[in-house]
């Protein structure tokens, strides 16, 4: 009961900051750079995929619906920012576990492929909701590519910022954390490669 009341309110943490973060967001044409995708990645690295990534996309769906955003912008929002944190997730737990690739570097690509995939995931969508909106290929392609800017944009910021503050934020979460219910840790072996290349 009490595991349940914490994976809740850790969910509910997580969306209440991705609805914030994407707030702090800075206008790119018709669209904007921001940083709930941020809060996506680094979730789904704590605490994987599935509670990062579902409730990253709750939070981000509600300030698309705060920010009356039309249905289809909501629809790509949820499933693009899904997408992002379970690969992120699943990815990072394969090679932390299964594999002996430095910490760092498993980070990085698991961020960097969970960061495409979300950007191709908003693409395809973005394409097939416009093109039924419109009822024109045309539009909607051109459409995608006023967007693609900020999509790459918002990427980059998003992995340049994993990489600098999840170490930090994973330390010391690590230290008051006791359950290793959801925490993804590092294992001994790796945290051992950790700290010699951090040396």
């Amino acid at each position: 009961m009490k595991k349940n009341i914490f994976r809740l309110t850790l969910a509910a943490a997580i969306a209440a900051l991705a609805f914030v973060f994407t707030f702090v967001s800075i206008p790119l044409g018709t669209a904007k750079v921001h940083l709930g995708n941020f809060i996506c990645v680094i979730s789904s690295l704590l605490f994987g995929g599935f509670i990062g990534g579902i409730s990253s996309a709750v939070g981000m769906l509600l300030n698309d619906i705060a920010g009356g955003y039309p249905w289809d912008s909501q629809l790509r929002t949820f499933i693009s920012k899904l997408v992002l944190g379970l690969v992120v997730g699943i990815l990072y737990q394969v090679l932390i576990k299964k594999t002996k690739i430095k910490p760092m570097i498993s980070m990085a690509l698991a961020s960097l492929t969970g960061i495409l995939f979300g950007i191709e995931t908003e693409i395809v969508l973005r394409l097939i909701t416009k093109t039924i909106i419109n009822n024109n290929f045309d539009v909607a392609k051109a459409d995608v590519i006023s967007h693609l800017p900020s999509n790459f944009i918002t990427g980059g910021v998003t992995l340049a910022l994993a990489i600098v503050i999840y170490p930090l934020v994973y330390k010391g979460i690590e230290k008051v954390y006791t359950s290793d219910d959801l925490l993804i840790r590092i294992s001994e072996e790796n945290k051992e490669t950790k700290e010699e290349n951090e040396a």
